[in-house]
């Protein structure tokens, strides 16, 4: 079964930045050109009822295979609101679909995002100022 390596994450509520994960299997890297979907899942360790799933199939996704499938490589390009302040410590989980198959990869090990909470102050002329 195909597994994946990743560090843990750590970023602030409301980033933007691009996450990019490897997929290997047999400490080889996994080569996705047969893949036609991948998808991330995103629980909070405090709140373990709480799942949140993005996919490369969704309407305007947020997941999207690397240009060279060949790379085994997965993108996650958050929106403004995917990382929120008070989400904590989430523990994802990757899947990709392969002839209509989904292949877990988080067999070894799940990979971690720490989400710190975005600070912001208030001046008494109503703006905000990120710190």
């Amino acid at each position: 079964m195909p597994n994946y390596r990743s560090n843990q994450e750590i970023i602030r509520a409301g980033s933007r930045e691009r996450i990019t994960f490897t997929l290997y299997a047999d400490n080889q890297v996994y080569n996705l050109i047969s893949a036609t979907e991948c998808e991330i899942r995103l629980k909070k360790l405090n709140n373990p009822s709480y799942t949140k799933i993005y996919s490369s199939a969704d309407p305007i996704p947020i997941v999207s295979f690397d240009t060279d499938r060949a790379s085994g490589k997965i993108h996650l390009d958050p929106a403004a609101d995917t990382f929120q302040n008070g989400m904590g410590l989430l523990k994802g989980y990757i899947n990709v679909k392969i002839n209509n198959k989904w292949y877990a990869f988080e067999e070894d090990e799940e990979f971690g995002i720490m989400v710190r909470d975005n600070f912001t102050t208030t001046t008494s002329t109503s703006t905000t100022t990120t710190i």
